[in-house]
């Protein structure tokens, strides 16, 4: 309990210095059962109504306060909940997990929509990055009726399989080094094939917190020496605490851009009825 009411500190550290003002923001827990929560951040400077509440879901082994430059951006247009996914970021684990792709997609929609229930939420616009945004379109497809909007970022697991990126996919990795390659090829093993969450294996467990430093004060993401100050030890408490979804990703992934139940099937039933967004950032791996 300590170290949650720590990490949430570091969460409005970061949001106050952003510019929000602490009376437009709410850090907290959304109770699911008597041992399990949604951890949530909710941008309320906009009077919440049924057309303006915007849910969003962050990507694989981040969390809410990975979306915390667009916050003070959207915060006129847009009364927001930000999730942190059911087993990642500060939201509950639990210890058994799912064993096949149809399974954690139930887990991830299912908890999704225990959080909109029990915060009474009805209607609703959703943003998700990468796997979050695979997650809620999975849910839009489910539960059509509650959603207003679609807007993805990055999705992961846009499409089937297919002997195009797989020959891409060979020609890169060709170009680099053959120790790198090798490491590179062991860890895909073990993710997409032995299903391990990647912070499980022997050569990264030891060092959780340098991966958090490395990930948050790395010049990949831009973060500046005061936000770095936060994020780093958020996320070191984060990826210390050994989430229980880190396992998903071997399940309902092929590698990233492909899966075994790709969003392309479910755009063909949302698009004739749903305003469907879609955008790649410059930075961002996919």
């Amino acid at each position: 309990q300590k170290e949650l009411e720590e990490c949430k500190n570091h969460e409005r550290q970061i949001l106050r210095a952003k510019g929000l003002q602490p009376s437009h923001f709410k850090v907290s827990e959304c109770p699911l059962t008597e041992t399990d929560f949604i951890h949530y951040v909710q941008i309320k400077k906009t009077k919440q109504t049924p057309d303006n509440i915007l849910l969003m879901a962050h990507g694989y082994m981040g969390s809410n306060i990975g979306f915390f430059k667009f916050y003070q951006a959207l915060q006129n247009d847009f009364h927001i909940f930000s999730i942190d996914l059911p087993g990642q970021g500060l939201s509950s684990s639990t210890e058994e997990t799912p064993k096949s792709a149809d399974a954690w997609v139930d887990y991830f929609t299912s908890n999704v929509k225990r959080f909109v229930d029990k915060m009474g939420i009805k209607r609703f616009s959703i943003c998700g990055h990468s796997m979050g945004a695979f997650v809620l379109t999975h849910f839009a497809s489910r539960f059509p009726e509650m959603i207003n909007e679609v807007y993805l970022l990055s999705p992961g697991g846009v499409n089937f399989e297919n002997p195009e990126f797989e020959e891409k996919k060979k020609n890169l990795v060709k170009g680099i080094n053959c120790m790198k390659r090798g490491v590179m090829q062991s860890m895909a093993n073990s993710i997409f094939k032995d299903k391990k969450a990647p912070l499980s294996l022997w050569y990264l467990t030891l060092f959780r917190g340098s991966f958090a430093k490395m990930i948050y004060g790395g010049k990949r993401l831009g973060l500046d020496k005061e936000e770095q100050k936060f994020f780093i030890p958020l996320y070191q408490s984060i990826y210390k605490s050994k989430p229980s979804s880190d396992k998903c990703l071997g399940y309902i992934f092929k590698e990233g851009p492909m899966s075994d139940r790709p969003l392309m099937k479910v755009f063909e039933k949302l698009h004739d009825k749903k305003r469907i967004v879609i955008y790649y950032g410059r930075r961002d791996w996919m």
